[in-house]
């Protein structure tokens, strides 16, 4: 079966819907989900949800089926356009709309393009420097495409400057700055990805916020390795409700990608030294994130 980081309920409702609407025939199994889809058939389809993986699915299995099928409320994150722009190049007849993707069959065939930055893993950086002071640029940005991370991170004191291409943060430490309130949700609001690593952030100010997920609701098991930092943190649903505190080094382990992130986040702030086990799963979103973090000054090694 399809899986990746717990983060609660991950129904593949709209994964389903989306194939079954293409004239795929789905088959469930012993541990085990199979697509079967020789003879697909274009259709219109409307997305309830602008997820992300369902968006994905839906424009790769259009690509094989006869006509032009028509997509709407799609997810518009960059990555997903990402995505349209390499599959475009490779010969992929796909039209965007401002409120339907229009995909036709189409004979795929080689090409050169290179993907855009991660902006989550450059976000994780931002959010380290803030938590644990210092003056850090992240290149190679799109425009606006971190902006939902940069207004809650002004709001709070911290100096942010925003260039075509990069974004330069300079922070005295997280205790020199006030709290905030963010909720995540589909893109252009704050993303769901940096709402771990940025609740980190909130443990170590110097006053009160809340994080609100709403896509994913159950996405709050990092909340009780921060506890054994002495972070102040209690959670209601979706919601948490974070008072600054100063942290201190414990034994943690990784409970996800983002929420190890967040570990690595609180542990730059806090005092003393903090063990991070279970690190496979951070590794997962970020690359050489220990000689990353060495290089900007982070006393930190892989044991």
């Amino acid at each position: 079966m399809p899986g990746g980081c717990d983060l609660g309920e991950r129904p593949l409702d709209l994964h389903e819907k989306g194939f079954l609407a293409l004239g795929a025939v789905l088959e469930r199994g012993a541990g085990y989900l199979g697509v079967h889809g020789k003879q697909l058939h274009a259709c219109e389809w409307h997305l309830p949800f602008p997820s992300v993986g369902a968006t994905v699915n839906f424009i790769l299995a259009a690509l094989g089926a006869e006509g032009e099928s028509h997509l709407y409320g799609y997810a518009t994150e960059p990555h997903v356009m990402d995505l349209i722009g390499f599959l475009q190049k490779m010969g992929g007849e796909i039209r965007v709309e401002e409120d339907c993707l229009r995909i036709r069959k189409s004979l795929l065939g080689g090409g050169s393009y290179t993907v855009i930055s991660d902006a989550m893993e450059g976000g994780t950086y931002l959010l380290a420097a803030a938590m644990a002071g210092g003056d850090v640029t992240v290149s190679s940005v799109l425009p606006g495409e971190l902006s939902s991370l940069c207004l809650p991170l002004i709001s709070m004191g911290f100096d942010v400057k925003e260039k075509e291409g990069s974004i330069r943060l300079c922070s005295e430490g997280a205790s020199r700055y006030g709290g905030v309130n963010v909720i995540a949700a589909p893109y252009p609001a704050f993303p769901t990805d940096l709402h771990p690593p940025f609740a980190a952030l909130l443990c170590g100010v110097t006053g009160e916020g809340e994080v609100v997920d709403t896509v994913w609701r159950d996405r709050f098991a990092y909340a009780e390795e921060l506890k054994k930092m002495g972070a102040c943190v209690a959670r209601k649903g979706n919601r948490l409700f974070v008072k600054g505190n100063r942290l201190h080094g414990a034994s943690l382990c990784a409970t996800d990608l983002r929420g190890g992130a967040a570990l690595l986040v609180a542990a730059l702030g806090a005092e003393g030294e903090s063990q991070i086990h279970n690190t496979a799963v951070i590794k997962r979103g970020y690359g050489n994130v220990v000689a990353s973090l060495r290089a900007l000054g982070a006393c930190i090694e892989e044991v």
